[in-house]
C-alpha cells in the first residue's frame, strides 16, 4: 500500500512538470532591477520571456550594487509572475557613514569640515571595498553566504526544478553550486563574460589566479549547462572539459523588440537645411552608448576623430561626439585638449539610452583588446543593430563582434589608424551632408538576435535537462522538509509583483 501511494505521488509528480504552470527556475543574479547598467539586460530578459513560456522565475538578487547606479524604469519590464528576492549587499560607505554620524552633526556648522568629513568617508569606504575584493571568489562571497538560506527557503517553497546563475560576479555561481549540491537539481551556468580568460583579466596575481582558476573549473564541473555569449568564448570555456563539450552552448545577447517599439518614430535629421542649423548647431552626431573604458581605446582613436575635426571648419562646427553613458573626467579632459566637440549625458535609464541610439547619426563601437579579445560582442551591438542607424566599427577586424556586423552590412569596420579612422568619418559626414546616409541592418537578418528567441533557446536547453528525469529530480528537491515561507506583495508607481520579505 506504501509503495503503490509512493508511486501515485511520482505520477502527480511527472504530471505536475508536463504542464508549463509548473515550470519554476531560481535565477541568481547580484545584479538584477532595480540595480541599472548593461549587465542586467541579459537575465532581466530572460526573465521576462521564460514568463512567457510557462515558466515562473524565482529571482535572488542584490536591493543594490555598489558602484552601480539603479534604474528603477526597468521594473516596468518585469511580469507579475516574477518572485524577486532582494538580499542587502554589503556596502562598508554605510556603516562607516553611521559611525561618522555624531561628528557629522557637528560638522554641519562648518561647510568645510562638513566636505572633509564626506570626503573620509567616501576614501575609507573605498579602501573597505578595495579589502572585499580580496574575497573569495570576489567581493560579493558575503552577500552570496547571507543569500543562501533565503535561497534554499525559496526553492523548497516555489519547488524549483532548476538553477540559472550568470557571471558576474562569481559569487553568482557560488551561491548555485551551493545550492545544487543541497537540491540536487540541474543547473545552467551561465558566462556573459569571461573569468579568468577575461581581456581585462590581466595583471592579476599569481595567487589569485590559481584560486579564481581552480573555482571556475569546479563551476564549469558541477554546471549541467554551460551557456556562453559569442562561440569564441563557448569553445574556450568547452577546452576545460573536452571531454564534455555537448554541455557547452552559445546564446548570445540580443535586442528586445517592446523596447523599440515604445520609443515611437524619431524624425531624423538627414540635411544641413538652415531651419536645421538654427535648431542644433551640432548636426552630425556621433554617439557612444555605455561605459566608454579607458581599456578600449587608444591615442590613435581619439587623434583620428580630432584630425577628421580639425581638417574643416564647417565640420567643426556641424559635429558632436556623445557618449551617452558614464566616462572618466580624465578621458574628457583628454578629448576636451584635443579639441573634439563632446557632450556627456551621465547614466541614463535604459529607455532613455535607447532613445539617443534612435536619434544618431552615427553610432560609435569599440572592440575590446588583449588576451581572447576578439571572443568579446559587447551586450550594446545588439541594440545598435537594431536603431538602424550605422556604425563606426573601431578595433580589431577579426573580432566577432566585426563579423557580425559585416554580415548585417551595418556599417564600417577601420583599425586602430588614425588616418582610417578620419577617412571613415569623412565619409559618413559626406553622405550626411548629401542626405545619403546608408540605413543599418535589416529587420530579417536581426530576427536571430530577438530576447525573445534567445529566451527559447534557454528554454529548450532546460527542458532538455528536465527531461533527462524530471521526476526524481523534482522529489529531491521536496524531500527535504520546507521551512515556513513568508511573502508580501509591494506595489511601486510602475508595476506590481511577488517580493520576499527577508
Amino acid at each position: 500500500m506504501v509503495n503503490s501511494t509512493k508511486d501515485n505521488a511520482v505520477q502527480d509528480k511527472m504530471s505536475e512538470l508536463s504542464t508549463n504552470e509548473s515550470k519554476r527556475l531560481l535565477m541568481i543574479a547580484c545584479a538584477f532591477p532595480p540595480v541599472g547598467g548593461a549587465g542586467v539586460q541579459r537575465t532581466q530578459k530572460f526573465a521576462k520571456y521564460l514568463a512567457r513560456l510557462g515558466w515562473k522565475p524565482i529571482v535572488i538578487c542584490a536591493d543594490s550594487v555598489p558602484g552601480i547606479p539603479a534604474d528603477h524604469s526597468l521594473l516596468d519590464d518585469l511580469p507579475e509572475s516574477i518572485v524577486r528576492c532582494p538580499i542587502p549587499a554589503i556596502d562598508p560607505e554605510t556603516p562607516i557613514r553611521r559611525l561618522l554620524a555624531p561628528f557629522a552633526k557637528l560638522a554641519r556648522r562648518s561647510p568645510t569640515w562638513s566636505s572633509k568629513l564626506d570626503g573620509l568617508a567616501h576614501r575609507a569606504g573605498n579602501v573597505a571595498r578595495g579589502l572585499l575584493d580580496f574575497g573569495v571568489p570576489d567581493a560579493q562571497v558575503f552577500w552570496a553566504i547571507r543569500a543562501y538560506r533565503c535561497s534554499l527557503r525559496l526553492a523548497r517553497t516555489h519547488k524549483a526544478q532548476a538553477i540559472f546563475s550568470t557571471y558576474s560576479p562569481a559569487s553568482n555561481h557560488l551561491l548555485a553550486y551551493w545550492l545544487q549540491r543541497k537540491l540536487h537539481i540541474p543547473w545552467i551556468a551561465d558566462f556573459r563574460d569571461l573569468w579568468v580568460d577575461d581581456c581585462e583579466y590581466e595583471g592579476r596575481a599569481a595567487w589569485r589566479r590559481w584560486i579564481d582558476g581552480k573555482w571556475q573549473r569546479r563551476f564549469l564541473q558541477s554546471a549541467d549547462a554551460v551557456t556562453a555569449v559569442s562561440n569564441g568564448q563557448r569553445d574556450l570555456l568547452a577546452s576545460y572539459l573536452p571531454d564534455a563539450r555537448a554541455k557547452f552552448h552559445t546564446i548570445t545577447n540580443g535586442f528586445d523588440e517592446e523596447d523599440f517599439a515604445s520609443q515611437g518614430k524619431i524624425n531624423r535629421r538627414n540635411s544641413l537645411s538652415t531651419d536645421t542649423q538654427q535648431r542644433n548647431p551640432y548636426c552630425f552626431t556621433l554617439t557612444f552608448v555605455g561605459q566608454f573604458r579607458s581599456t578600449r581605446v587608444t591615442s590613435e582613436y581619439f587623434k583620428g576623430i580630432a584630425k577628421f575635426v580639425h581638417s574643416d571648419p564647417r565640420i567643426r562646427q556641424k559635429f558632436l561626439f556623445k557618449i551617452v553613458g558614464q566616462i572618466s573626467q580624465k578621458m574628457q579632459d583628454r578629448i576636451a585638449r584635443l579639441g573634439i566637440p563632446l557632450r556627456v549625458t551621465g547614466y541614463l535609464s535604459h529607455d532613455q539610452a535607447i532613445s539617443h541610439l534612435q536619434s544618431a547619426d552615427l553610432l560609435l563601437l569599440s572592440t575590446a583588446r588583449g588576451a581572447n579579445a576578439a571572443s568579446v560582442i559587447p551586450g550594446k551591438l545588439f541594440e545598435y543593430l537594431r536603431s538602424g542607424r550605422p556604425i563606426l566599427t573601431i578595433g580589431n577586424r577579426n573580432s566577432e563582434a566585426v563579423r557580425i556586423i559585416q554580415h548585417c552590412n551595418a556599417g564600417i569596420d577601420v583599425p586602430r589608424s588614425v588616418a582610417r579612422v578620419s577617412d571613415a568619418l569623412h565619409v559618413y559626414f559626406r553622405a550626411w551632408t548629401n542626405g545619403q546616409m546608408p540605413q543599418g541592418c535589416s529587420a530579417s537578418v536581426l530576427s536571430q538576435y530577438s530576447r525573445e528567441k534567445l529566451a527559447q533557446r534557454l528554454d529548450a536547453i532546460l527542458a532538455n535537462l528536465l527531461g533527462l528525469n524530471p521526476a526524481i529530480k523534482e522529489i529531491a528537491c521536496l524531500s527535504t522538509k520546507s521551512p515556513a515561507h513568508h511573502t508580501q506583495r509591494v506595489h511601486t508607481n510602475a508595476e506590481s509583483h511577488e517580493v520576499v520579505s527577508v
